[in-house]
């Protein structure tokens, strides 16, 4: 053991490493017992990477490889809307064009650099070009849009921030949990503004259904009586309301169940007729 280290790419360290133990690398340990590719220090014979595997990554230019690096990261993670890291795939990248990774001379070490470097920055420009709205508009303009969104997609009744919030910033190029540290922020702010005004509409909608079941109250109070009757309930509770509101198909709100219950309780009270 001892030749050279994927994991901080220069020459394994040994006992200076934390993950030395017992006189081997425990990262090898780990990847020989499940069965992964083992990256073992390479031995002297490992490490000469021949003329014609150098070749082909030393005549092609930095930003050729840099567009390629892109074209295979995307290549690779399929549907992913956040931001792309090229150190995820660079180790396959590099195989594929015969180039020994883990052991590039120094001017190939040097040049992989560079090429990483400007792949990476390609990436992260076009990231920013996908997010550019997000960073535009203002978090009040973005509630607004995240609102409507849910509720296009799955109904005021079904909304949750943190349910249903997450396939908005999709949309807008952004992973919910992975976002730019600089948008942390806004994002927890456009989502407390959509859901104070998510609430503020509930609240609307709730009053709305409660005057429309009052308006009934003027039927269904006669029929209630009619059926307590029928059912021999001398003294009602509020359990005989809900069983007769399930008997009739019907569904109210608490205020109108309550409202309902002292209605016919009072009716019954002042031994009125139906």
């Amino acid at each position: 053991m001892g030749g050279f280290c994927p994991l901080i790419r220069d020459k394994c360290v040994k006992e200076d490493c934390m993950m030395w133990s017992q006189d081997e690398c425990v990262a090898v340990r780990f990847f020989r017992t499940a069965g992964a590719i083992v990256f073992e220090p390479l031995s002297q014979e490992t490490v000469r990477t021949s003329k014609g595997e150098e070749s082909k990554a030393s005549t092609m230019g930095e930003e050729e490889l840099a567009a390629e690096l892109v074209s295979f990261t995307k290549r690779l993670c399929p549907g992913v809307s956040g931001r792309m890291s090229v150190d995820t795939h660079a180790y396959e990248f590099w195989s594929k064009e015969g180039v020994n990774h883990l052991a590039p001379t120094e001017e190939l070490k040097t040049k992989i650099e560079r090429v990483e470097t400007l792949a990476q920055k390609t990436l992260d420009e076009e990231f920013e070009s996908r997010i550019s709205d997000v960073r535009r508009k203002t978090a009040e303009e973005l509630a607004e849009e995240l609102l409507s969104f849910v509720s296009e997609e799955f109904g005021l009744e079904e909304w949750c921030v943190t349910r249903k919030s997450h396939l908005y910033w999709l949309q807008k190029g952004l992973e919910r949990h992975r976002p730019p540290d600089n948008l942390i922020l806004k994002i927890e702010k456009v989502e407390a503004i959509a859901d104070k005004e998510y609430r503020s509409k509930q609240e609307a909608l709730r009053r709305r259904e409660i005057e429309t079941e009052k308006e009934l109250l003027n039927s269904v109070v006669p029929e209630c009586l009619s059926w307590a009757k029928d059912n021999s309930i001398v003294k009602l509770t509020k359990a005989d309301v809900n069983a007769f509101l399930a008997d009739q198909g019907m569904r109210f709100s608490h205020e109108t169940v309550d409202l309902l219950y002292w209605q016919v309780r009072s009716a019954m009270r002042s031994g009125k007729q139906v």
